[in-house]
């Protein structure tokens, strides 16, 4: 009797730690994306990142899932690897060296209503009420929040910081493109297949920027010039946030309740505002908390069914 309570209490603990694991690591991420880009410069960031992702995941599947997708699969594959995984990894590291790790990552919490409307668009959901209400609040925090004068910050003006903004929504975009018309790739082939060669398939052509004079690429002068900042940063992006951190939401995804599971997303922008003070020195103005609160306040309601 003991063992057949024992079983799911100790599945569930698992499943929340894994879950409060995946929640701290995404907290921080862009913090590290940061701290990396300017201490790689964003080309050299944006190569080193994505090879030693594919290598990782070529490895991870050549003993699991294996290589094979068929022949009509190729075309949506190649769309949602170039559209949506390039995207949002140069979008993200090119935003993220004039973006403070806070702000921006308040900007990305607004993937649920970018992915909303891409699937409205694609004719696979509708737009409900609460979700409109909470994009138009959400906007509007998202106004608040990049119309102040204190954005600048101790690397960047404020315009250069709107930039960067920018780039984070369009980052946002890349990503909704991902999720949205992966969907069938995925249900076909399964998250790690699709997942693992999306992000192979991409560095072919970010090595033909290191032909590109003008980009002064150079990823493996970079890579002996790196303090020992810069290669922990390297070292928690590669291997914690972009592979174990992926493993242990999905282990606690096929455990515990949806609305754990959002209610943890909410909190990653919180840790990542504080991160940011905390690891790079990043304010954290009224200015700020209240555009915070409105944003998040909108992707809560267009969560109610």
């Amino acid at each position: 009797m003991t063992a057949t309570h024992d079983q799911p209490l100790n599945s569930s603990g698992k499943a929340l730690a894994a879950l409060l694991f995946t929640t701290l690591t995404w907290g921080v991420t862009p913090v590290f994306v940061r701290a990396f880009s300017l201490a790689a410069g964003p080309v050299d960031a944006l190569l080193i990142r994505t090879t030693i992702v594919a290598v990782l995941f070529l490895a991870l599947m050549a003993f699991t899932t294996g290589f094979g997708v068929t022949a009509r699969d190729w075309p949506r594959l190649l769309f949602v690897s170039l559209a949506g995984v390039l995207g949002y990894f140069a979008f993200s590291v090119f935003g993220f060296v004039h973006a403070p790790a806070g702000i921006g990552t308040l900007i990305m919490s607004t993937q649920p209503f970018l992915i909303a409307i891409l699937a409205r668009l694609a004719g696979t959901e509708k737009l409900t009420g609460p979700t409109i209400i909470g994009l138009l609040v959400s906007f509007a925090g998202s106004v608040l929040l990049v119309s102040g004068n204190d954005l600048a910050t101790s690397t960047s003006t404020t315009s250069e910081v709107l930039v960067g903004c920018i780039l984070i929504f369009l980052a946002g975009v890349s990503w909704a493109i991902f999720v949205v018309f992966s969907r069938s790739l995925i249900r076909d082939h399964g998250a790690l297949k699709i997942t693992g060669l999306s992000n192979i398939v991409i560095v072919p052509p970010l090595l033909l920027m290191l032909f590109v004079p003008s980009l002064d690429a150079d990823p493996f002068a970079t890579l002996q010039r790196l303090d020992a900042g810069a290669w922990a940063s390297l070292a928690f992006l590669s291997f914690v946030g972009a592979t174990l951190s992926v493993v242990t939401w999905n282990y606690a995804a096929g455990i515990l309740k949806p609305s754990l599971l959002g209610a943890a997303l909410y909190v990653i922008p919180v840790l990542a505002v504080f991160a940011g003070w905390a690891m790079l020195g990043e304010p954290i103005t009224i200015h700020i908390i209240v555009a915070a609160i409105i944003i998040l306040a909108g992707v809560a309601i267009s969560q109610i069914k």
